[in-house]
């Protein structure tokens, strides 16, 4: 286990970067506080948090578990979250989006709104999207993030002004795009190959479609013990991905793994390699096209991610790496709230592009000061995660099953061998009818 003791001349380091040495302000005596703290990974914890926390709060030390040492071979991850969780006890638990949303479900977390009127902290900073996940339906937070990878469209101005083809803008619905992708002839002047549109999760195109579009459009494959596939909206979502494919105007990432150059050459981003007009991707893209003097050549642009006319200002646009929660198992719980706060406050955040460069601040002291290309990572108001939760409940045969499944069916629809509803039928009443078996096999299932 790391100790304060390690981290010494780490510790000695941030002071003299924060200027703690020029505080005018005498800090008072407190009794000393020991955190417990769950993490995924103890070291990239000290390195983004634990060490800073220390350095501005000398009266706390931290006592990381580390997940990885707790969890049993082959054992459910979910499950083995909650396990620790209770048999632990951490006062502070850093999270994944899945494991925030499964012990959210089971009360083990504190609710946050006592401490955040207690201090008066302004969520109006934060950015809509994480706030939305992390709120219930009643509003009630139970954890902060201070950082997340958001996604949003890039396209080639170049491959645009060409083809005499408008620009994307803000908002544009899926069908939009779709119908923008089919545009593009399939090679460039200089016959070089053209993709009209990449997505990586268009691979296979059954998750693409499902957890991206149709879960932004409201729709849901599974709720109370039945699976609905065989519908008109799901048929419109499945239609537009198919026929997009079926023209050769939309491209997912296995379609490029056979060609070693591109990936290479792209670094995992095959937009970067110049021949894609539109590719849905994260932030990760944008700091790579912002500070790589390789790809300055490449004339790009950048807009907020596609919506459904349903829900315009709703998507899948949000992976929060770390969520930051209390655990409503604590004893110290003003104590933890202290480190909650303080990585959700502006010294924090001053510091937040040089503890951890490669994601985007959840909160922003001056939302005017942003960047307009990066300013597309935030509009967005709302993420949809019903399906997600809806799937975890499944038995894992099932959730399986829905890969396999689905895969072979969609298959046999982009060769022609078979007509869209016939497929989404055969899916729906397989998928009910493995659903059926596994719930005689464990009445505990749903």
């Amino acid at each position: 286990m790391i100790r304060r003791k390690f981290y010494l001349a780490a510790l000695f380091t941030i002071a003299a970067w924060i200027g703690l040495t020029a505080c005018s302000k005498e800090p008072k005596q407190q009794e000393p506080v020991t955190l417990k703290v769950l993490s995924w990974n103890e070291r990239i914890f000290y390195e983004r948090y634990g060490n800073v926390f220390l350095a501005t709060h000398p009266n706390y030390d931290l006592d990381v578990i580390s997940m990885m040492d707790y969890i049993e071979p082959g054992e459910n991850l979910n499950n083995a979250i909650e396990r620790i969780t209770v048999s632990e006890s951490p006062d502070i638990l850093s999270l994944t989006m899945d494991y925030y949303s499964v012990l959210q479900e089971k009360d083990l977390l504190e609710p946050l709104s006592p401490f955040i009127q207690k201090d008066k902290l302004d969520l109006t900073t934060f950015t809509p999207s994480v706030l939305d996940f992390l709120q219930n339906e009643q509003s009630e937070l139970f954890g902060l993030a201070p950082t997340f990878t958001g996604k949003a469209l890039f396209y080639n101005k170049k491959l645009f002004n060409e083809q005499q083809i408008a620009e994307p803008t803000d908002f544009m619905t899926w069908d939009e795009v779709f119908a923008l992708a089919q545009r593009f002839p399939q090679n460039t002047g200089d016959q070089l190959p053209l993709y009209s549109f990449y997505y990586r999760e268009m691979s296979p195109p059954f998750f693409m479609a499902a957890l991206t579009i149709g879960e932004s459009s409201g729709l849901t494959l599974y709720t109370n013990g039945t699976f609905t596939l065989n519908t008109e909206g799901w048929n419109d979502v499945f239609r537009n991905v198919i026929e997009c494919v079926q023209a050769k105007s939309c491209y997912g990432y296995s379609d490029f793994t056979s060609n070693d150059a591109i990936v290479m050459e792209a670094d995992r981003y095959p937009f970067l390699q110049g021949n894609i007009a539109m590719a849905v991707e994260d932030s990760n893209l944008f700091n790579v096209l912002k500070n790589n003097s390789k790809y300055k050549d490449l004339d790009w642009g950048i807009v907020s991610y596609p919506v459904t006319a349903q829900y315009p200002d709703t998507g899948n646009t949000l992976e929060l790496n770390e969520i930051f929660a209390i655990s409503a198992n604590s004893g110290q719980t003003d104590a933890a709230w202290e480190f909650l706060s303080y990585i959700s406050s502006d010294d924090y955040l001053r510091m937040l592009h040089r503890l951890i460069p490669d994601e985007l601040p959840a909160h922003m002291v001056d939302q005017e000061q942003l960047d307009p290309d990066v300013a597309a990572f935030y509009k967005l108001k709302h993420v949809n995660s019903s399906m997600t939760n809806n799937l975890r409940a499944l038995p894992t045969p099932v959730v399986l099953k829905i890969d396999e499944l689905s895969s072979n069916y969609l298959s046999e629809v982009l060769a022609g061998s078979m007509a869209l509803d016939e497929a989404l039928q055969a899916l729906e009443t397989e998928l009910q009818h493995i659903l059926n078996e596994n719930i005689k096999q464990d009445p505990a299932e749903p």
